[in-house]
């Protein structure tokens, strides 16, 4: 009976942890795309003052 309480806790938390990593999952490729974007921009402003 207790190792069929733990497994299911186990299963509860492991299902929480996988929520959890694929939020920051969506959070890190969201980051990426900003970066980029700053890059792109960044550039943008370098190229017009040396010109």
């Amino acid at each position: 009976m207790k190792i069929g309480t733990l497994e299911e806790k186990k299963r509860h938390y492991e299902t929480i942890l996988r929520r959890e990593l694929n939020g920051l999952d969506d959070e890190f490729t969201a980051l990426k795309g900003y970066s980029q974007e700053l890059a792109i921009r960044a550039r943008g402003i370098r190229a017009q003052r040396a010109a």
